[in-house]
């Protein structure tokens, strides 16, 4: 059952809020009617089965004939080519030969006059003339043609098969938002978006939940999933609960650092505060209540905006192209990881991502592609995002009980925002 439903943010340049309604424009979708009796689901399913059987050995030979049809295609695309290439290069060498003969030929000549000839004038304007025929004659020598293989050629491969994502999620949702979103966040509660400097946006909820005076530097879930933000003010940065952590506290504000506010990536621990930024080689860690301080040097050198950053509960992962650094909240681990493609053609959503996720290894997002973390065996493995989902990127992710939510957004569209739902099958 397919519905669309509707809800945009108007606010002045300052932030103040000058319409709470008509945040974004959304819609549910449903795979299926949900008022559908079970007993008629299984039977339509079982129809579907037994028209799927009949339909597979036809399906092969289609899939079979294409991919013959596509390399016979490609085979005579060669042969015509090698028979161009191969002419070219007759040609190249048998014009060639023909000027080394002709200056053979008058290398010759310019040797026989100037060993005969006596007069002054003569063997000046030899002289020039055989250094002039010197310098055209070695450009000859030195003329080649060279053949350069195309990927086909020197990978010595036609293609692969490949599997397309065919999980399906039980529901979408969607939203359209008024301007392109700073970030998108996942808590245990929803999904949240950090419209501008000021508003913080509740997505499945319709609520702004944060209208602040002070900039609004980064946001993100607490290690219990609730939602936190990080503003700065006359130098001093305020980090920002919306419930009262352990301690009893909801508000710590901590004397600014020599850090990049622009870059700044932080973490709300059960027993402290991380906080650092992405372009310092310098990250503090607070201690609470009292925020007592300790400070290290992170290795990873990050240039200009090549980085992406999660906080998750037990600590902050930060990548750039090629590397993943991770820090976990007691300072007992601490992780620099080299990227590798992952290895496998045929993926599954389930298999490659969504178990993995449910087995504790961790997923970063960055414009094309996916990074899945294992910390146990200290992996990390790329994978690009449109292998999994087409045409959209990865926000942030959610995983309860019974679902796993992926929140995405439009490649070509940030402001289209889609809520994939899917079931926990391994609970």
């Amino acid at each position: 059952m397919d519905t669309l439903d509707t809800i945009p943010v108007d606010s002045d340049d300052s932030g103040s809020i000058m319409s709470a309604e008509n945040y974004t424009s959304e819609a549910y979708i449903s795979s299926s009617d949900e008022h559908d009796i079970p007993e008629n689901k299984l039977q339509l399913l079982l129809n579907r089965i037994r028209e799927e059987i009949e339909k597979v050995d036809t399906e092969k030979e289609k899939k079979r004939n294409e991919f013959i049809t596509d390399v016979n295609s490609l085979i005579d695309s060669i042969h015509s080519k090698k028979i161009d290439i191969d002419s070219r290069i007759d040609l190249f060498y048998t014009d060639k030969k023909a000027q080394l003969e002709k200056a053979l030929s008058e290398a010759k000549q310019l040797n026989s006059l100037y060993e005969t000839s006596s007069n002054e004038i003569i063997q000046r304007n030899l002289t020039k003339m055989i250094s002039e025929f010197l310098y055209s004659t070695e450009n000859l020598l030195r003329r080649e043609t060279v053949f350069e293989g195309s990927n086909l050629f020197v990978e010595k491969d036609i293609g692969h098969l490949v599997r397309p994502i065919y999980e399906k999620p039980v529901r979408r949702y969607f939203a359209e938002l008024r301007a392109k979103p700073r970030k998108i966040i996942s808590t245990k509660d929803s999904f949240f978006i950090l419209q501008n400097d000021f508003i913080i946006y509740d997505l499945q909820n319709k609520a702004i939940v944060v209208n602040e005076d002070r900039k609004i530097l980064d946001m993100c879930a607490t290690y219990e999933g609730r939602l936190s933000y990080l503003a700065i003010n006359d130098g001093i940065f305020y980090v920002k609960l919306l419930e009262y952590d352990n301690y009893g506290q909801c508000e710590y504000f901590i004397n600014k650092r020599e850090i990049d506010a622009q870059s700044i990536v932080y973490g709300v621990f059960k027993d402290c505060i991380m906080l650092r930024s992405l372009r310092s080689k310098t990250a503090y860690y607070f201690e609470k209540p009292y925020l007592n301080e300790t400070n290290f040097k992170n290795e990873i050198d990050i240039e200009k905006d090549n980085y992406y950053h999660k906080t998750f509960f037990d600590g902050i992962f930060t990548a750039n192209e090629t590397k993943v650094e991770y820090f976990n909240v007691d300072r007992t681990q601490r992780l620099i990881i080299n990227i590798k493609s992952y290895p496998k053609d045929d993926l599954s959503l389930y298999g490659d991502i969504i178990n993995k996720l449910i087995e504790n290894q961790k997923l970063l997002s960055k414009s094309n592609e996916l990074v899945i973390i294992n910390q146990r065996n200290e992996t990390a493995n790329s994978i690009e995002q449109d292998r999994i989902f087409k045409g959209k990127n990865l926000l942030d992710y959610r995983i309860t009980e019974n679902e796993i939510v992926f929140c995405l957004s439009d490649r070509n569209d940030s402001k289209m925002i889609t809520l994939e739902f899917y079931p926990n099958l391994t609970m």
